[in-house]
């Protein structure tokens, strides 16, 4: 099992930001459509619709398709939503906007799976994991790199 250092309130969401801003280009993606049916397409689909629903600002929304771990990790920063928003509160508007263009630009290279945990490697090698929780794929700490 790897260790993992502890990041500071809120350096989650401002790993977010930093890694979406260097992220190279992809296809855009958007969550929506026909109900998905294996494994992997479920994965697929709850990692899309929680960028998208950083990209659009629905931050509750996004903090609801966290895994416990990620919320667990932002209680200190007075909750997910709030982490969000105070990350993202002093980010200037065109950088908000390069930020947002970049989460529409994520694309999934490769799902590995194995039993309710999985290893999503997007864009350049960018990696996180997702957890099976509660009946659905949740977003796991967004590591980005590697810390």
């Amino acid at each position: 099992m790897q260790r993992r250092s502890r990041q500071a309130p809120g350096a989650i969401i401002t790993t977010i930001l930093a890694a979406s801003l260097l992220l190279g280009c992809g296809g855009g993606n958007t969550p929506g459509g026909n109900l998905p049916q294996t494994k992997e397409e479920q994965v697929r689909s709850a990692f899309y619709e929680f960028l998208h629903a950083v990209r659009v600002g629905d931050y509750e929304k996004a903090c609801s398709l966290g895994s416990r771990e990620v919320i667990a990790e932002t209680k200190n920063a007075g909750g997910c939503v709030h982490a969000f928003t105070s990350s993202l509160a002093d980010v200037e508007e065109r950088d908000l906007k390069r930020f947002r263009e970049a989460l529409g630009a994520v694309k999934i290279k490769t799902i590995r799976i194995q039993h309710n945990k999985a290893v999503l490697i997007y864009n350049g090698g960018a990696e996180t994991s997702m957890m099976h929780e509660g009946g659905r794929w949740k977003v796991g700490p967004l590591d980005w790199f590697g810390q």
